[in-house]
């Protein structure tokens, strides 16, 4: 009866929901989300809808708490009255049922604190503006880009790195995999990979550091605060109960790894082979186990302790090799005591085994992925990788490499192109074979490109042969909505 001293009651005497409760909620009729048969005036529904929209849509969630002053009128509670817990109240236990059976526990993300991007300032004036949510939880990623496993790749990208990390983002387009994250240590590097629409996460700390991160030396203490980072954030990985694979942006990906590790969580960590009997600490797998979570926080624990005695090193006269004060050591000294795999140096070989010494090549192996290391300095790994013609970028578009993985060096100055046609048809074991031999081929360092041509039946083909028709053209793809599984 009196709007204007309910207004004025309201900005006197309410307060803020917690972010748990969405009570104001807008959005354009033809949005791709099916309304189960909740019950209205019971708490999940709105939790639903919004891990619903954040989890299996593109569509941007603003919380708009900020700067939209909107009152929810509640009944006013009797002298002495306790509320009743959302629990407790009729059709509670209805909705909570239809919530799990639908989407398990994916609902809890469903809080406006995880919106994608949050209104401030004074709208009736013009002066509102929108900014990412930097609160949001590193849970929403991963739900979204984790495999069905539960296995998530995680790369921490600087701005002073940018060149490899668009070659990295171009190999994993090219193979197909989408199940990583990219963490960024700096807030320029974060705003690239936003606006290029990347799956990347910045910490509201982190994201303070708004200098720029060129490249820094292996070991040194701004190394170590580098891996610091990375190493807190796995934590929080292995803790929401994702497995995780942390691998260094100088890496090449020539095929999803997830389809080559274990997937034996008694194993606790995988990882690169490191001069024989060593782990690489930049290609590890740990898994989110109670044992995968202790390991960790060894490791955080000893990489701590790193940062103290790289700093009282700097007083000393005689000091030891910065590369006894890195994760990677911390990791190694540990697997006397941990049940552990090195993953085959030939389908995961470092910079040495695969630029210098060819071995895989030598046995006509198609690495999985080639590490970078063992050079130093990003402009002299972006020429050998230009060199290898393993460079599909150095800027936010991808190039297109047609010459495939040089297996030899060549004394030519002027490679072959080779162009290879299959004629197929009907005989899926055929093809694979064929395929399987072309591609531990050594072609000498030309330049090979590979065209699949498949007939199509005629009209008076049986069933029997149409049948064995559709098998090869659902293993070579169709070039447009499906896929091709020979990588």
């Amino acid at each position: 009866s009196d709007s204007e001293k309910t207004l004025q009651n309201g900005l006197n005497h309410s307060k803020i929901h917690s972010t748990t409760g969405i009570d104001f909620i807008a959005f354009k009729i033809n949005t791709s989300v099916r309304m189960p048969p909740f019950l209205v005036g019971v708490y999940r529904w709105d939790n639903w809808l919004l891990s619903e929209i954040l989890l299996r849509t593109n569509i941007t969630v603003i919380d708009v708490t900020q700067s939209i002053f909107v009152i929810h009128q509640q009944r006013k509670k009797l002298k002495g009255e306790k509320p009743e817990p959302h629990s407790l109240r009729r059709g509670a236990v209805y909705n909570d049922v239809l919530v799990k059976n639908i989407s398990g526990e994916d609902y809890k993300v469903g809080f406006i604190n995880n919106a994608n991007q949050i209104l401030s300032g004074n709208c009736e004036q013009s002066q509102c503006t929108f900014k990412d949510n930097l609160d949001r939880s590193e849970i929403v990623l991963l739900k979204q880009r984790a495999n069905a496993q539960k296995y998530i790749a995680v790369l921490t990208v600087t701005s002073g790195y940018m060149p490899l990390v668009w070659n990295w983002i171009c190999w994993s387009k090219r193979i197909g995999f989408r199940n990583y994250i990219l963490l960024a240590e700096d807030l320029e590097a974060y705003k690239i990979l936003r606006d290029a629409n990347e799956p990347v996460f910045i910490s509201k700390e982190q994201s303070l550091n708004t200098s720029s991160k060129s490249e820094v030396k292996y070991g040194s203490y701004d190394f170590q605060i580098t891996m610091t980072y990375r190493l807190e954030f796995l934590m929080r990985v292995l803790r929401a109960g994702f497995h995780f694979l942390s691998a260094d942006m100088d890496t090449v990906w020539l095929s999803n790894p997830f389809n080559y590790i274990s997937y034996d969580t008694s194993i606790t960590i995988q990882g690169q082979t490191h001069k024989q009997t060593k782990m690489s600490g930049g290609f590890i797998i740990i898994h989110a186990t109670s044992e995968g979570l202790k390991l960790w926080q060894d490791v955080i624990k000893c990489q701590n302790q790193n940062l103290v005695d790289l700093r009282e090193q700097q007083h000393l006269q005689r000091k030891r090799p910065t590369s006894d004060f890195t994760e990677q050591e911390c990791i190694n000294n540990r697997l006397n005591t941990t049940e552990m795999n090195l993953l085959d140096p030939y389908l995961f070989p470092d910079g040495r085994s695969f630029f210098d010494l060819h071995r895989p090549q030598s046995r006509g192996i198609v690495p999985v992925v080639i590490h970078g290391n063992w050079l130093v300095g990003l402009e002299a790994k972006i020429k050998r990788l230009q060199s290898w013609n393993l460079l599909a970028s150095t800027g936010s578009s991808c190039d297109p490499l047609e010459n495939g993985i040089p297996y030899s060096l060549s004394k030519r100055s002027n490679p072959v192109r080779i162009r290879i046609r299959i004629l197929a048809y009907n005989r899926l074991q055929s093809l694979q074979r064929l395929l399987e031999s072309l591609q531990a081929a050594n072609y000498l360092n030309d330049s090979v490109a590979l065209d699949i041509s498949v007939d199509r039946p005629s009209s008076e083909a049986g069933s029997s042969e149409k049948k064995r028709w559709k098998q090869v053209m659902e293993y070579v793809g169709d070039g447009e909505t499906h896929p091709s599984k020979f990588k």
